[in-house]
């Protein structure tokens, strides 16, 4: 709203709160849009317009509006279940395939998809790895799965079994400052959240496995620039809609991804 200050006009600011008897307008996700006494001009005006349409600015990220990312899923099948010292060997192996610069880095197109990766949040059991752009993740989540029975194979890491989802869907950001290194950028919403149900659709009877949910599925079609080497489509199998752990029916598909990478890398 513009207000007139002598010769400078000014705009009310609004922030995100929950909404309130005296709540006017439309929300989204519960949030709600209240006046705050803060004015601003219209060059601070422009400049914020500006920052929010960039999404990775942190602007857009402190701000109440949404994004879209993709969220790769790596369970540990039965990580209770082993030693705890071999819990330790897995976790660390993990890591040693993530930053193993002979697979990653100057490589085509993992390492594109790698440069992608964008957090990794470790989640006791496993990883979750955050993505801005939906073939990027599913390459990676199939070149990450390739890796790692690879690396079982010639005994480099002891036998484990593991379970991946992808999904993708929208998101809210903020400051988690619970670190040592002084924080990071963490994520709820529907995006992380469903992510994790996609995960349990798949079923514990399953491992060593890649599935994706339909979203993410529809938002790599919609992509028509793809480079041939991520046209992942035509290495899924639907597997129909599966109930996740609260009973909601999901559709999701199989990656093949022991033919998909395995025809570009050994």
């Amino acid at each position: 709203e513009g207000a007139t200050d002598g010769w400078l006009r000014l705009y009310q600011m609004y922030e995100a709160m929950p909404p309130t008897p005296a709540s006017s307008g439309t929300g989204t996700d519960g949030l709600w849009p209240q006046k705050m006494g803060m004015f601003i001009p219209q060059h601070v005006l422009d400049r914020l317009n500006k920052e929010l349409q960039d999404p990775d600015s942190d602007i857009r990220r402190l701000s109440s509006w949404p994004v879209e990312k993709t969220f790769v899923y790596l369970d540990v099948s039965d990580f209770s279940k082993h030693p705890v010292g071999h819990q330790l060997i897995i976790i660390n192996k993990i890591l040693a395939i993530l930053n193993d610069t002979t697979w990653w880095d100057g490589q085509e197109p993992s390492g594109r998809a790698r440069v992608n990766l964008e957090a990794s949040l470790c989640i006791g059991d496993g990883y979750i790895f955050v993505f801005g752009d939906a073939a990027n993740a599913v390459y990676f989540a199939a070149f990450f799965a390739h890796l790692t029975e690879r690396s079982i194979a010639t005994e480099l890491l002891i036998e484990f079994h593991f379970r991946i989802s992808v999904h993708t869907g929208p998101v809210y950001r903020f400051w988690d400052k619970g670190d040592a290194s002084g924080g990071r950028w963490n994520y709820i919403g529907k995006g992380i959240t469903e992510g994790e149900r996609v995960l349990s659709a798949i079923g514990k009877d399953k491992d060593d496995i890649v599935f994706i949910s339909a979203e993410t599925r529809r938002r790599i079609q919609s992509n028509i620039n793809l480079n041939s080497r991520f046209n992942v489509v035509e290495y899924l199998q639907n597997r129909g809609r599966q109930a996740d752990k609260h009973g909601v029916l999901r559709r999701v598909y199989e990656v093949n991804h022991t033919a998909w990478i395995g025809s570009q890398v050994d």
